[in-house]
């Protein structure tokens, strides 16, 4: 049976954010994003300028995530009516949907590296990092279909969210690194030494459950 408030909306205990926002991981393509300098054979965009085109885009990507996330727990820390934790959990979903596009758009706008297989490796990152904004359109999905009225349902579906969240995240970032390992040619592997891709690293995506509260 559902706690209810004095407004007779329904209540439950406190949801711990962190439990799904530990599951939506700040992504970092690590060894698969690669890139520099140019070779006379193949068309397309210097190798250098591909991959700091590339790793900015994944670095501002991985910046808005983190800040969304650190709103969303601070939001949420509070928050006991079912709906607002629900309202607060599709305008993440909603929000980490278009980043995620931006930076694919990002991404395919600048073109392939003048590599071989360039056409090839350009298709493939775009593609799978594609995966984020569907991954998070499912969840946005999901969220808006939590029920009000049952809260051990309520807490099983948003266990069901965070699981789904990390085994998705965890594939992608999976594919990424394979990616890496398809092209290796060695002026892509080399703009892993640029000072946008530093900073990037593989995520650990952990799988959690929600608690309520006390």
């Amino acid at each position: 049976m559902a706690v209810r408030s004095a407004t007779g909306r329904p209540r439950r205990p406190a949801l711990r954010a962190a439990a799904v926002a530990a599951a939506v991981a700040v992504a970092g393509p690590g060894a698969a994003v690669t890139a520099c300098g140019s070779h006379p054979h193949y068309s397309g965009v210097a190798p250098k300028k591909w991959g700091q085109t590339v790793c900015e885009a994944w670095n501002a990507w991985q910046q808005d995530t983190a800040s969304r996330l650190a709103a969303f727990r601070t939001k949420t820390a509070t928050l006991t009516l079912a709906a607002d934790q629900r309202d607060q959990l599709v305008g993440l979903f909603d929000a980490l949907g278009q980043t995620s596009a931006q930076m694919v758009t990002t991404v395919r706008d600048a073109g392939h590296p003048a590599v071989k297989e360039g056409p090839a490796a350009e298709d493939a990152y775009v593609s799978t990092l594609a995966a984020f904004q569907t991954t998070y359109s499912d969840a946005k999905t999901r969220a808006a279909g939590l029920p009000l009225d049952d809260n051990a349902k309520y807490t099983q579906d948003v266990q069901a969210i965070s699981a789904m969240l990390d085994s998705a995240l965890k594939q992608i970032t999976a594919r990424i690194s394979q990616i890496g390992r398809t092209y290796r040619d060695p002026k892509l592997t080399s703009a892993l030494g640029q000072p946008a891709c530093r900073s990037l690293s593989l995520p650990a995506a952990t799988t959690t459950t929600t608690t309520p509260g006390p």
